[in-house]
């Protein structure tokens, strides 16, 4: 890291600023491996690494389940109406 040295106001205080270097901020990056991918649709595709965010995908495909089976509800109805 580079510090970047400031005088405040000639107070004689000298304030040091760290700033990452281009390679050091290019390996903070996390691969497309790492990250969590979700695909709209029946399946949730990803990694997960805890409990929580096991049950919560869990939970997420359950509402996408609710959602879709309430859309297909009201377009029964609809049809049941014209």
């Amino acid at each position: 890291m580079e510090p970047d040295k400031e005088n405040e106001g000639g107070s004689g205080i000298t304030i040091v600023a760290p700033y990452l270097t281009a390679s050091e901020l290019v390996s903070l990056r996390t691969s497309k491996d790492d990250q969590v991918q979700n695909i709209c649709g029946q399946k949730f595709y990803g990694q997960t690494k805890t409990w929580l965010e096991e049950k919560a995908l869990q939970l997420a495909v359950e509402n996408y389940k609710d959602i879709l089976e309430k859309k297909r509800a009201s377009r029964i109805c609809d049809l049941m109406k014209a």
